[in-house]
């Protein structure tokens, strides 16, 4: 038996442990909404005036069609091409399909919009269409 192993608390032959994902669920979008946009937009989606846009009462938001929310979700906007010269990363490469729609969802509620939650489907749609090079 290999004491290095023992004093290390391997066990030979054993296998290695399955690494438990960083989250065991999916987060919600509200939970999505304060780790990766609140920073920015405030807790309520209240923006920073002047600068950040406000979510919260935003009547493009409000209207009933999600693929501008899901676009600049996906996309971002660069600091040139906004109003404000403040910019908004992209997350088509960090959140899922999923993500992405519960996300939208609940921007549109704080909105104002109260229509039927976005499906990861469509959302998706919108998210393929915004990677480069694909058609």
């Amino acid at each position: 038996m290999d004491r290095a192993a023992v004093a290390s608390g391997e066990r030979p032959g054993a296998k290695p442990p399955t690494p438990v994902p960083a989250h065991s669920r999916e987060l919600s979008g509200s939970e999505l909404y304060e780790v990766s946009c609140s920073a920015c937009h405030g807790p309520k989606g209240g923006g920073v005036e002047g600068l950040v846009p406000p979510l919260a009462g935003n009547a493009t938001l409000a209207s009933g069609e999600p693929e501008y929310l899901i676009q600049t979700i996906c996309n971002g906007v660069r600091a040139e091409e906004s109003r404000t010269g403040a910019g908004m990363p992209p997350f088509n490469q960090k959140l899922s399909n999923g993500q992405i729609a519960a996300l939208s969802t609940y921007v549109r509620d704080i909105a104002g919009n109260t229509d039927s939650p976005i499906e990861a489907e469509n959302a998706a749609c919108e998210r393929r269409a915004s990677t480069p090079g694909e058609e």
